[in-house]
């Protein structure tokens, strides 16, 4: 279910961009992490921005539910899920070593840091940027 919380996560992880700029991880970027159909030359407004953002959450919800997540996790945790799944894609997910320790059930927090840390690279390399958002991330999964 998409919330306030996952729309306030998300918005503060992607930032908003109104002109379109290319990621670290080489694909064309809008409004709140928006990549479906953009182009070098795009602009957008902040409502179409919120619109995509709404819709690209959607995709993910769609994507928890179909692994089967969606039902044991508390807020903390399915918001730190989308914001991850949104950065990464569902596809990369459902090959992620993250995405079979949950199915397994296995939450131990090493299992799970470990998994989720796999994801910190942007264009062959290891970028900042995404080494803290997955702290944050990991933090907020295994938050009270």
């Amino acid at each position: 279910m998409i919330t306030e919380k996952s729309l306030i996560f998300i918005r503060n992880e992607e930032q908003l961009r109104l002109e379109a700029y290319l990621c670290p991880g080489k694909k064309w970027t809008i409004g709140y992490g928006h990549t479906k159909d953009v182009q070098k030359g795009d602009v957008c407004t902040k409502e179409q921005a919120e619109g995509w953002l709404f819709e690209d959450c959607q995709d993910v919800v769609k994507g928890l539910q179909e692994n089967g997540l969606n039902k044991d996790l508390t807020e903390n945790q399915s918001v730190a899920l989308m914001s991850l799944i949104f950065n990464i894609g569902i596809g990369h997910f459902n090959e992620s070593t993250l995405r079979k320790e949950l199915l397994k059930k296995n939450w131990s927090k090493p299992a799970i840091s470990n998994a989720w840390k796999m994801w910190r690279m942007a264009g062959g390399k290891i970028n900042n940027g995404l080494i803290k958002r997955r702290k944050r991330e990991i933090d907020l999964f295994f938050a009270v």
